[in-house]
């Protein structure tokens, strides 16, 4: 069991370590999900490369997690995804997370990018990649997360735990313990 905590502020990064906290997430992922999850009281975050930095130099034990924005080109005031995932690791991340891909060119992509310098971590959030998780668990990755909110707003479900009721998410741990 990992213990997980969001946070962009120094010190209340460093008060979760103390506490035993073993990631510190500093969530860069906004692109698409006020729209994903319009209407719902869910948390939405907009941390920032510096955020970082300064979580990664307040910090001595815990690994720093990063979630990055789904694969992505340059836009106006937007990193492209190499940008964003070069600068997270120039800033101090161990853990890179790669939220909302559909398809496995897009794994492959943020893995290339990558290129083994930090963790990885794909996020499964979507219907599409449920889809394609069997060629997903081919590739190499360092571990592997379900995004229940998104993945049961992705299958029009009504209540977030459905997908832990229904199997989907235990049809999905015994592929990855495979």
């Amino acid at each position: 069991l990992k213990l997980m905590y969001i946070t962009n502020n120094p010190a209340v990064a460093q008060i979760a370590e103390t506490a035993g906290v073993d990631r510190i997430f500093v969530d860069m992922e906004y692109i698409g999900k006020a729209e994903r999850q319009g209407g719902m009281d869910t948390v939405k975050n907009h941390h920032s490369i510096e955020d970082v930095r300064a979580v990664s130099e307040a910090v001595t034990e815990a690994e720093i997690l990063v979630r990055i924005n789904p694969i992505h080109d340059a836009a106006d005031g937007i990193f492209s995804t190499e940008e964003e995932i070069n600068g997270a690791i120039e800033n101090g991340a161990d853990i890179l997370m790669l939220p909302y891909f559909k398809t496995v060119d897009e794994v492959r992509t943020f893995l290339k990018i990558v290129d083994r310098r930090v963790k990885t971590i794909p996020l499964v959030e979507t219907p599409e990649a449920v889809e394609v998780i069997d060629e997903i668990l081919t590739l190499d990755i360092d571990e592997i997360f379900i995004g229940l909110n998104d993945l049961s707003l992705g299958y029009k479900k009504k209540f977030m735990f459905e997908l832990l009721a229904d199997g989907t998410v235990e049809e999905l741990c015994c592929k990855f313990k495979k």
